[in-house]
């Protein structure tokens, strides 16, 4: 399976790039848990604004039907926000195992595509590859609409890595922090 070796990870950069990656995870997951707390303070924010509506309601300040409007409205949100707020659910831990794991696969993954069963080749296939694979039998390729977030960052880590080893001024769009800031004045050469 020519596709899985685009990915393979030399064991001399292992320490190197599970460092880098770990890095990265981390801040991304401290910026998942800060969209997190805003997301729960909109949701608290919205429950407010429904009592508050009732209230109204019940003190006759809001007609049957502009209270039906609102109430409408911001149970919609609410509702909208909690399951954005359940289906972006993830722990560190779980993140952190998962760079483990495809450390552990990158490492050679043709030599476990051979090792593997049909059962086991389908659940390699669809851990690197979630959506699937695609033959185009115009230009004879197999094409992957999606590759697995934490293998492409090993990966993209890897590759840059091994770059800069190599001498090669790297320039990483991994993470915005490693790209270098420049001024409102233009970047002069030399």
């Amino acid at each position: 399976m020519e596709e899985l070796v685009k990915y393979k990870i030399e064991a001399a950069h292992i320490a190197k790039i599970e460092e880098q990656v770990k890095e990265i995870v981390s801040q991304k997951f401290i910026d998942k848990l800060q969209e997190d707390v805003s997301v729960k303070r909109k949701i608290t924010e919205l429950t407010d604004k429904i009592e508050s509506l009732e209230e109204r309601f019940i003190n006759q300040e809001l007609t049957k039907e502009l209270y039906d409007k609102y109430r409408l409205k911001y149970l919609d949100e609410k509702k909208q926000l909690e399951e954005e707020n359940v289906k972006g659910d993830f722990k560190s831990s779980n993140l952190e195992k998962a760079v483990k794991n495809g450390l552990e696969i990158l490492l050679d993954p043709l030599q476990l595509w051979v090792s593997c069963d049909y059962d086991d080749k389908q659940r390699l296939q669809y851990l690197f590859f979630p959506d699937g694979m695609r033959y185009d039998k115009e230009n004879k390729r197999v094409r992957t609409p999606r590759v697995n977030s934490v293998v492409s960052l090993i990966s993209s880590v890897a590759r840059v890595s091994e770059e800069n080893e190599k001498g090669y001024l790297v320039r990483s769009s991994l993470d915005s922090r490693f790209v270098e800031r420049t001024g409102i004045e233009p970047v002069l050469p030399g």
